[in-house]
């Protein structure tokens, strides 16, 4: 028997990036609990798609290389949201907006007075007004905050909601497929792994650079963007023969299991990650994590024993640790090595 007051969720676009994946969990123990969900969020194929147990509503999201055309868009789902939910929730329905950006429903839900719960993942909002007035609703409307780091909790003063930090954690089912395979080092070629963003402030670049820079070191980028936006970006960007570019997929386990490192190369003065699952997930894999030495990374790299914290605009220290693990790869790994420890074993 469903328990009585409904969970309506509301996430705007739904991908294949973290925020939705980190919702993807949250409403799957919802629905473990026996309560009823409604989620509202765009089609696609992302990570909020199908979800068992949860009553799906579309909403008209979308994003556009035009800037204005965005906006316009963005507004225009404010105000669907809004009249959807002032209209048809009840007083025992909780509203759980994930990320900053639904504000229309944390109004509609703030007028009703209903329960709102907010997950906050970021702080890169542009314009700054959009910022600013997204944040005014948060603080008037919202009754309970989730932040993801430390980090992020102390980039805002809000004062009314309560507020709590709640590292992001893995699904069941990946702790339970990186485990069945185990902290084994994948065999060669040696492999550098990025997922993210097909955006400049995430480090593409920089990491194209890097592969130009290392010919030895086999890189894999896996952009989260359309098809045709990713040969766009190859077309015009040439990248060297010992980087290969992949489109996304909800299944990344293959990718950890081939890969020695994984990097998160966000620009700090352009973009500073609250937290980032693709190192909580090359972790659980046992691979070695190099990512920016501010934000969310810092609070869950040890360095040396998850890899190294390290700003992503200095490509010197980036090269030079790479080579370092790279080598450490062949030491480990070369035949000389194996009949040593075969030696040594017989012994």
């Amino acid at each position: 028997m469903k328990k009585s007051g409904r969970i309506i969720a509301v996430h705007l676009l739904n991908d294949l990036s973290g925020s939705p994946l980190v919702f993807f969990m949250v409403l799957q123990e919802y629905v473990k609990q026996g309560r009823e969900v409604l989620l509202f969020t765009s089609s696609g194929k992302g990570f909020l798609s199908n979800l068992d147990g949860v009553e799906f509503k579309e909403i008209p999201y979308s994003w556009n290389k035009n800037k204005l055309l965005t906006l316009l868009n963005f507004i225009y789902v404010q105000c669907f949201i809004f009249i959807r939910i002032l209209f048809s929730a009840s007083r025992q329905d909780t509203v759980y907006v994930n990320t900053l950006l639904p504000a229309g429903a944390l109004i509609a839900a703030r007028l009703r007075g209903l329960k709102t719960i907010q997950h906050m993942h970021e702080v890169s909002v542009k314009p700054r007004v959009l910022f600013l007035v997204l944040c005014f609703v948060s603080e008037h409307c919202a009754d309970k905050m989730i932040f993801v780091s430390g980090y992020l909790k102390g980039c805002f003063n809000f004062k009314r909601p309560h507020q709590e930090v709640v590292h992001n954690r893995l699904d069941d089912q990946f702790i339970r497929m990186a485990n069945n395979h185990g902290k084994v080092t994948a065999p060669g070629p040696f492999t550098v792994l990025m997922l993210c963003s097909l955006k400049a402030y995430k480090g593409v670049y920089i990491f194209l650079d890097l592969a130009k820079s290392l010919p030895d070191i086999h890189f894999r980028l896996v952009l989260n963007a359309s098809e045709q936006d990713i040969h766009d970006f190859i077309v015009k960007n040439h990248p060297s023969s010992n980087c290969e570019i992949l489109p996304p997929s909800r299944n990344t386990h293959p990718y950890y299991r081939s890969a020695h490192v994984l990097v998160n190369l966000s620009l700090p003065d352009q973009w500073i990650e609250t937290f980032g699952m693709t190192i909580l997930e090359a972790k659980e894999y046992g691979i070695k994590v190099i990512a920016p030495p501010v934000g969310g990374p810092a609070e869950i790299v040890r360095v040396p024993e998850d890899g190294y914290l390290i700003d992503s605009r200095n490509q010197h220290e980036l090269i030079q640790a790479l080579n370092a693990l790279h080598n450490d790869f062949i030491l480990n790994h070369s035949p000389e090595r194996g009949i040593q420890m075969k030696q040594i074993s017989v012994a």
